[in-house]
């Protein structure tokens, strides 16, 4: 029989109370009160007959709200499973995925509704369509899940291949939060920002490392910049990418870390030196973390003073997972936290080796203390003129400089040494439209001759959103196909 555990909201309800469990813009919902809501909303999908989880799944594509939330706690105290999809999908092809996925229901917001479809019910993200809220009741009725049962489909990032729906069960993400709280604790008054989307496992997980501890997630107010939110709202916890970062950091507010910020966990790419440096400089509480989609976030992490002094980086696997090195130095992990497969149509894909390891896709090392570096993607590497180059390597360099704030390098094919290196970037002024002569010199100080890009490309603005992930094979695709609709960056002579 499967093990289940206490929701994590029901269980602070009854522990906490009226501690804040959510703050969104318009007001703030206690632990009982977010309680409640979520049973209303548990009321609703029985209602409208979507409370079944024979029938099928539940599909969501809206940016983060309470109602949101709301509904992914409802859907896991029901048994049924959620797929998070990208807000930026247009209506046509969240439609397709989520019938291909087998879900019931789609919950959109207005201003994304799919074609009509006979296959395929939808439904708006409306408060208004609730129940009204009952007083709270004298009891707190205990609500279970199942550690097994398949919660949550993320598309993975799909960067050097066509993204998959990674099926996460109840138990991966409550392991893999119980984990984090051995390095990065959180406690009944600290506030976690929700600074990263929930169709990204980054987001998902973030919810359970709050609730569980009791602990407020704060919703952000559209179009309030990040040094704003933080000081406004007391943040404690925050989750950023690397080129958060880098915004955070040039803000002239942002002279040094509000004296109330605990953590700043960083992931999603590798973290250049320079910005460490200047993370530290800036008295930021940072934490470094290696994680994957299909191992529920987080499967490394440190606080920054035991990273490596080149950069690279280095922490210690948290509790709850297993990491070893293969022959050839990818990365393989398992552990409590190893999702449960991707999901096509209504069968599950298990990708797994012998004795249950996931091959990762990425290289590293472990070193005599187990702790893990990460060097880059195997399946990245290409061939320049016989040298092999590992793309991570420079755009680390790039990130080094003053100018670039994202970067992402792939092969272009050359008649002379088969593949070089092209680099595509954000740049910190984003009106610039060349970069200068010293960013040349830089990166000469940096890297052999042969690893330094040949050109270099305003990344598309597709894929310039803070936060996802840019697919490489689509940026190949560019170089060969679409080069006339990318607007080069040239170095001042």
């Amino acid at each position: 029989m499967s093990e289940t555990f206490s929701c994590p909201i029901n269980r602070s309800a009854e522990v906490y109370g009226l501690f804040p469990a959510v703050v969104f813009p318009a007001g703030t919902y206690s632990y009982r009160e977010l309680n409640t809501f979520v049973e209303e909303i548990i009321r609703y999908l029985q209602d409208i007959g979507a409370a079944d989880p024979r029938k099928g799944r539940i599909a969501v594509q809206s940016g983060p709200s309470v109602f949101v939330l709301g509904l992914i706690f409802a859907c896991w105290r029901l048994g049924l499973t959620v797929f998070m999809a990208h807000t930026r999908w247009p209506p046509g092809k969240i439609g397709k995925t989520a019938r291909e996925l087998d879900c019931q229901i789609l919950f959109v917001d207005q201003d994304n509704l799919p074609s009509q479809d006979p296959k395929l019910r939808v439904c708006l993200l409306d408060e208004r369509l609730l129940p009204a809220r009952d007083t709270f009741p004298k009891t707190i009725e205990k609500r279970y899940i199942s550690q097994d049962r398949p919660a949550v489909l993320l598309m993975t990032s799909g960067s050097t291949s066509a993204p998959k729906a990674a099926c996460l069960s109840y138990g991966n993400l409550y392991y893999n939060a119980l984990g984090s709280q051995d390095v990065l604790p959180v406690h009944p008054e600290d506030r976690w920002l929700l600074s990263l989307p929930l169709y990204h496992v980054s987001g998902i997980s973030l919810l359970l490392r709050t609730f569980i501890a009791g602990g407020t997630v704060v919703l952000p107010s559209p179009g309030i910049p990040l040094e704003t939110l933080l000081k406004q709202e007391k943040i404690t916890h925050v989750s950023l990418v690397p080129s958060q970062l880098v915004r955070l950091l040039d803000a002239a507010a942002c002279t040094s870390a509000p004296w109330f910020l605990k953590a700043v966990l960083l992931g999603g790419a590798p973290a250049a030196p320079g910005l460490v440096r200047r993370a530290l400089k800036n008295q930021i509480p940072l934490y470094l973390t290696y994680g994957l989609t299909e191992m529920g976030s987080q499967v490394a992490t440190s606080p920054v003073c035991e990273a490596g002094e080149d950069g690279d980086f280095k922490a210690g696997v948290l509790k709850y997972r297993q990491v070893k090195i293969s022959p050839d130095g990818e990365v393989l992990v398992r552990g409590e936290t190893l999702f449960l497969g991707y999901l096509k149509g209504r069968e599950l894909e298990r990708p797994f080796l012998e004795s249950g390891w996931l091959p990762t896709g990425d290289l590293g090392s472990l070193d005599s203390s187990g702790c893990l570096r990460i060097w880059g993607r195997k399946d990245n590497m290409f061939i320049c003129g016989g040298e092999n180059i590992q793309p991570e390597e420079i755009e680390k360099a790039l990130l080094d400089t003053e100018e670039v704030v994202r970067a992402v390098v792939v092969p272009e094919g050359h008649r002379e040494y088969g593949q070089v290196p092209v680099a595509f970037v954000v740049l910190r002024d984003r009106q610039n439209i060349i970069l200068p002569e010293k960013f040349a010199d830089t990166l000469k100080a940096a890297l052999p001759s042969y690893k330094i890009p040949k050109s270099y490309y305003a990344l598309p603005e597709e894929f310039a959103a803070e936060g996802s992930k840019v697919p490489r094979r689509v940026l190949r695709e560019y170089l060969c196909h679409k080069k006339q609709a990318l607007r080069s960056i040239p170095i001042a002579s």
